[in-house]
Protein backbone atom coordinates (compact mmCIF):
# COMPACT_ATOMS: atom_id res chain seq x y z
CA UNK A 1 0.00 0.00 0.00
CA UNK A 2 1.67 3.66 -0.98
CA UNK A 3 -0.41 6.54 0.96
CA UNK A 4 0.65 10.29 0.86
CA UNK A 5 0.51 13.36 3.04
CA UNK A 6 1.41 17.17 3.14
CA UNK A 7 3.80 18.14 6.26
CA UNK A 8 5.07 20.98 7.51
CA UNK A 9 8.50 20.02 5.00
CA UNK A 10 6.75 19.30 1.81
CA UNK A 11 4.74 16.03 0.42
CA UNK A 12 5.92 12.98 1.38
CA UNK A 13 4.73 9.23 0.45
CA UNK A 14 4.59 6.65 2.86
CA UNK A 15 5.00 2.42 1.58
CA UNK A 16 3.53 -0.34 3.60
CA UNK A 17 3.70 -4.10 3.38
CA UNK A 18 1.00 -6.10 4.66
CA UNK A 19 1.21 -9.25 5.80
CA UNK A 20 -1.32 -11.93 6.75
CA UNK A 21 -1.70 -15.69 7.95
CA UNK A 22 -3.64 -17.25 5.61
CA UNK A 23 -3.28 -21.07 6.98
CA UNK A 24 -6.12 -21.18 8.59
CA UNK A 25 -8.41 -19.45 5.50
CA UNK A 26 -9.99 -23.08 3.33
CA UNK A 27 -11.60 -21.48 0.49
CA UNK A 28 -11.62 -17.98 0.23
CA UNK A 29 -9.78 -15.34 1.32
CA UNK A 30 -10.79 -13.00 4.22
CA UNK A 31 -9.55 -9.93 5.30
CA UNK A 32 -8.98 -10.45 9.28
CA UNK A 33 -8.54 -7.63 11.71
CA UNK A 34 -4.80 -8.95 12.54
CA UNK A 35 -3.51 -7.78 9.64
CA UNK A 36 0.08 -6.59 10.18
CA UNK A 37 1.69 -3.46 8.42
CA UNK A 38 5.49 -3.20 8.02
CA UNK A 39 6.40 0.21 6.59
CA UNK A 40 8.73 -0.06 3.66
CA UNK A 41 10.77 2.09 1.28
CA UNK A 42 8.51 2.88 -2.21
CA UNK A 43 11.11 1.09 -3.97
CA UNK A 44 10.80 -2.30 -2.26
CA UNK A 45 7.11 -2.00 -3.39
CA UNK A 46 8.06 -1.11 -6.49
CA UNK A 47 10.77 -4.15 -6.82
CA UNK A 48 8.03 -6.67 -5.68
CA UNK A 49 5.65 -5.36 -8.50
CA UNK A 50 8.73 -6.68 -11.07
CA UNK A 51 7.95 -3.16 -13.13
CA UNK A 52 4.23 -3.45 -12.84
CA UNK A 53 4.11 -0.48 -11.78
CA UNK A 54 6.41 2.70 -11.22
CA UNK A 55 5.81 4.98 -8.54
CA UNK A 56 8.65 7.79 -9.70
CA UNK A 57 6.41 10.70 -7.65
CA UNK A 58 6.43 8.67 -4.55
CA UNK A 59 10.11 7.48 -4.55
CA UNK A 60 11.41 11.05 -4.69
CA UNK A 61 8.99 12.08 -1.42
CA UNK A 62 9.51 8.32 -0.16
CA UNK A 63 9.09 9.24 3.81
CA UNK A 64 12.12 7.01 4.36
CA UNK A 65 14.29 8.78 2.85
CA UNK A 66 13.95 12.31 5.09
Amino acid sequence: MVTKTVTVDGPRAFGFLLHQKLSDVPLEFAVPHNWESYQVTIQEIEDLLFGLATFGWCKVHDAMNF
